[in-house]
């Protein structure tokens, strides 16, 4: 329990959810989607095809590129924030004996998770996810029925005067966005469809110039939201309301930031005093989620697209994103990296690209190991451009030791050019790539990690480290 660390490169403040190329593609870059589609009864409907759905971008149909039913190895994870840093006192009682009443009820917990912000925009875990090698303290029931002393505990830890500087709101938004990337990854640390609970009086989206209007800035919000797209999570916020008072929702403000970051992700914005609702929705709709839809916009034409997917069946209900930002992703190349090591520190393996590797020590150079490492090419989204196939791919190592993860400094990412040959063996054999790197003495195992760049989906495997003498 304490203030969450992180490292230094991964500040996940990224946007994959727009998958570009380093160089332009033919086509503008693509859009990921995670859908749940439910029968009459609210259960997640299996078996469908990319021809059972439709994806109208701006009242105008889409080609969808890629449907991948969602693998799961585990129950989703719910993650709930509590924001000390944009509420006041009134605000932060309520809240915190909503979260006890909704949290001591629940009969299982173990992936959900805890968090502050506290007054010094810092997130402090109260029950955050295990890192490799570290177990979780085995108690009689879950965690959550003691919610009640670790939540007094956790506010008597962090409770501070705020800065002077906390009159002006504009203020609070860069750290904020800062903390919630730092927050991410943890997210990116176990696989599958998640939720995040803001529960929150909300951050500006945008800021008042002296002299001038105020100022709308989308760029932090897209990519937060981006990021919880890429890591199949969806945003359920709680924008506290003390003392009876109405939050404007005009453009830019805090209550249209909670509200924009709903419709970006597929969640939800609930008014004040719901928290007690808002988390067990949270958690019910994560179990939900059952698709991954891949869609080509038309074009980038940087501006607010409204999107509406539907199915042939009457039956069945789609909850997905509600809006996107026609807007191609900067600094693609670093972001992926940022992902891609944050996915190895994680004590999760991820399902969604099967990956296979061999290893062997390299002979004559002590320490050394090369990887011999099998992708199955019809996991990856390959696009085709006249008679090329091509598809872009983030490969990285994590060496798991006594002293924790560290990553291996790894090669470039692998851009794949086919020809119909080319691409026809590869569906039938796999894709082989080779990478090299230097273990540390002690490393007993190590995870490949690979990421495919247009569907921003992962596949991993942990793999033992002989050291023969």
């Amino acid at each position: 329990m304490g203030i969450l660390a992180k490292s230094a490169t991964v500040a996940l403040l990224f946007s994959l959810s727009l998958a570009a190329q380093q160089n332009p593609p033919a086509t503008p870059p693509l859009v990921n989607l995670n859908v749940a589609a439910v029968d009459s009864g609210g259960q997640p409907v299996p078996g469908l095809r990319a021809e059972d759905f439709q994806v109208l971008d701006n009242g105008k149909p889409r080609k969808i590129v890629l449907l991948r039913p969602v693998h799961r190895n585990g129950p989703p994870a719910t993650f709930i924030l509590l924001d000390l840093f944009n509420a006041d006192l009134a605000a932060r009682g309520l809240s915190a004996n909503e979260i006890v009443h909704a949290l001591e009820k629940l009969e299982s917990a173990d992936n959900v998770y805890l968090y502050l912000l506290t007054s010094t925009a810092k997130i402090f875990a109260i029950h955050s996810v295990a890192p490799y090698g570290v177990q979780q303290e085995v108690t009689d029931g879950p965690w959550t029925r003691r919610i009640k002393p670790m939540l007094d505990e956790a506010l008597r830890q962090v409770t501070a005067l705020k800065s002077g500087d906390d009159q002006y709101p504009q203020l609070r938004i860069g750290p904020t966005w800062k903390a919630l990337s730092g927050l991410a990854s943890q997210f990116a640390e176990v696989p599958g469809p998640k939720s995040f609970v803001w529960i929150t009086q909300g951050v500006l989206n945008g800021f008042e110039e002296p002299g001038r209007m105020f100022h709308v800035d989308t760029a932090p919000l897209r990519e937060f939201a981006e990021t919880l797209t890429v890591l199949e999570t969806a945003s359920y916020s709680v924008q506290q309301r003390p003392n009876g008072s109405i939050t404007p929702e005009n453009e830019g403000s805090a209550g249209d930031t909670l509200a924009q970051l709903a419709a970006l992700t597929g969640g939800r914005a609930y008014s004040s005093d719901t928290t007690a609702q808002a988390i067990p929705q949270a958690i019910g709709n994560a179990q939900r989620v059952n698709y991954r839809i891949v869609f080509s916009p038309d074009r980038l034409d940087g501006k607010y697209h409204k999107l509406r997917v539907t199915t042939t069946r009457k039956d069945i209900k789609i909850q997905t994103a509600q809006t996107y930002y026609a807007i191609a992703a900067p600094d693609v190349e670093a972001r992926n990296a940022a992902v891609v090591e944050a996915i190895g520190r994680s004590r999760f393996d991820y399902p969604e690209i099967g990956v296979a590797t061999k290893t062997a020590k390299v002979d004559g150079t002590p320490g050394q190991f090369r990887f011999d490492i099998h992708v199955d090419a019809p996991d990856v989204l390959f696009l085709k451009d006249g008679t090329r196939y091509r598809a872009a791919l983030g490969i990285e190592l994590a060496e798991y030791g006594p002293d924790g993860v560290r990553i291996i400094p790894g090669g470039a990412p692998v851009d794949l050019d086919m020809s119909d040959e080319d691409y026809a063996k590869a569906m039938m054999s796999g894709i082989e790539i080779t990478r090299q790197g230097a273990l540390d003495e002690g490393v007993r195992q190590v995870r490949v990690v690979v990421l495919d760049r247009n569907s921003s989906l992962a596949g991993t495997v942990t793999i033992p480290i002989a050291r023969n003498p």
